[in-house]
């Protein structure tokens, strides 16, 4: 499911950071966790309910908070069964979320500007569109959120696993990402790694291009192009 953030990389530096689907475990497991906010009195500055009665409803919502660049919401979203999960949930969040940051500024740095922030921006149309046309299968607490991928004659299916907590459906990191699997815990260590120094670079283009520090998009590659 999440491939997109692949795009800053390959887009930016010339070289993918591993795949998100395959990430992975650190130690034993501790208690399940969720990123959920904490509950407390309502003030006048709190935020709306949001509607996770359903994956569809979840997914939609995880898609409004990657627009609106809200990434505790992003987080309450998800079902963190433990601690790699967790790390890997931040860190692909944040990606996520930095991407479509990045998109909305690139945008005013001229023709060139534009055509980057279009092709950033498919990111965030893939992912409402990987949510389309898709199949919920209850067993008990946990479902599978299933899509048909038809090629020639053979059909695939992508699926997409969530958890049941309280009365929401939360997107299951750790059975969407393979975080069960060896491979799968080994990319996403690499990845929670790759992560931290990218997305401080990131977020410093993000604000020197809002300064108008940098004004051109080969301003931008020269400066991913650096070690962070």
């Amino acid at each position: 499911m999440m491939r997109w953030s692949l795009a800053i990389a390959t887009l930016l530096t010339g070289a993918a950071l591993p795949p998100a689907q395959t990430a992975p475990r650190l130690g034993l497991n501790p208690p399940a966790t969720t990123t959920a906010p904490r509950l407390g009195l309502a003030t006048s500055t709190s935020k709306p309910a949001v509607d996770r009665s359903t994956p569809d409803k979840t997914w939609a919502a995880l898609c409004a908070a990657v627009k609106a660049g809200d990434l505790e919401s992003f987080r309450a979203g998800c079902y963190n069964k433990n601690e790699i999960a967790k790390l890997f949930m931040d860190a692909y969040s944040d990606t996520l979320i930095t991407t479509f940051q990045l998109a909305t500024a690139a945008a005013k740095l001229g023709a060139d500007g534009q055509a980057l922030s279009k092709t950033l921006q498919s990111t965030y149309d893939d992912m409402v569109k990987s949510g389309q046309n898709r199949t919920t299968r209850i067993s008990g607490d946990s479902a599978e959120w299933v899509q048909s991928i038809v090629s020639g004659k053979a059909v695939a299916e992508d699926k997409m696993f969530f958890k049941k907590v309280g009365n929401q459906w939360l997107l299951d990191t750790e059975q969407s990402y393979n975080l069960y699997a060896a491979d799968g815990r080994k990319n996403a260590e690499a990845f929670i790694k790759e992560s931290e120094g990218t997305l401080k670079q990131l977020k410093s283009v993000i604000a020197d291009i809002n300064a108008q520090k940098i004004t051109t998009v080969a301003q931008i590659k020269a400066r991913m192009a650096t070690k962070p």
